[in-house]
């Protein structure tokens, strides 16, 4: 079957450009064993070569490969919007078939990210020399259990007010070009806060709080371990000395076979 004979459709889901760049700087510090995973929000800002923000820009070059953008099917990454409030309904809708109990979701993930505390505490334990695979995946698995029970305090932005509203500037117009030719909407993709979350810093008290709360979790976590080690040693001691009683009378036996053999044959006839 020729290539003419298809006509490729390409759906793209998009998040606002903030949302998407400070989740994939959480991501790659929860990941760990990688040098972009020790960025500071800073750092990261400055080694963006591995994601694309210009959204605009990326949706002209899928176009341009799959003949024009009414190939291009856009679709805001908002559960508020999604079609059923779920992103397999929305997705599926969107081909243009109805949701039906026919689609089984075999496992559904859930990408969980670490609140911005947890973030900075792995981001610091990600510059540790000595850190490898098994400790890295420790670290990650106690600070997501972590940022499900000391979440933060309160909504935060990475970027001060005027950070923030100079970084979406750099995409406002690229915005409101997706949303007039890919949606056929007024205005922009996203929309601007009007109001910024208090900027997250490092030093906030209640960072001191979390680490305190990590170091004791793992401090009690590493002492469960060393008692069970403990008590497997004590097993092992006791399974041993079994052993070399075992051994001693088989010695026993071997150095006197003519007497154990008249004491078993002596113990048979007193049964």
């Amino acid at each position: 079957m020729a290539k003419s004979d298809f006509t490729v459709k390409v759906i793209v889901y998009f998040r606002p450009q903030y949302d998407f760049l400070y989740s994939w700087w959480n991501q790659k510090v929860k990941n760990g064993l990688y040098e972009e995973s020790e960025y500071t929000w800073e750092e990261m800002q400055q080694h963006l070569r591995p994601i694309c923000l210009d959204y605009c820009h990326l949706l002209d070059h899928i176009a341009a490969h799959v003949g024009g953008k009414q190939n291009v099917i856009v679709r805001k990454f908002d559960r508020g919007q999604f079609v059923g409030g779920n992103l397999y309904q929305d997705f599926v809708h969107t081909i243009g078939l109805e949701y039906t109990e026919e689609f089984q979701v075999a496992s559904e993930l859930h990408n969980v990210s670490l609140t911005r505390n947890s973030s900075e505490i792995k981001r610091i334990l990600n510059t540790l020399p000595e850190l490898d695979y098994k400790m890295n995946a420790m670290f990650r698995e106690m600070l997501l259990e972590q940022s499900a029970v000391r979440k933060d305090k309160q909504s935060y932005n990475m970027f001060s007010e005027e950070e923030y509203k100079n970084f979406v500037a750099q995409f406002e117009e690229g915005n409101e070009r997706i949303a007039r030719e890919y949606l056929g909407e007024e205005g922009t993709l996203f929309p601007v806060k009007e109001h910024v979350e208090p900027k997250w810093e490092p030093d906030e008290a209640y960072l001191t709080e979390d680490v305190i709360y990590f170091m004791g979790r793992y401090m009690m976590k590493s002492e469960k371990e060393m008692q069970q080690l403990r008590d497997e040693v004590k097993q092992l001691r006791k399974e041993l000395e079994e052993e070399k009683k075992k051994i001693k009378g088989i010695r026993s036996i071997l150095k006197n076979p003519i007497t154990a053999i008249g004491r078993k044959m002596k113990s048979g006839l007193n049964a």
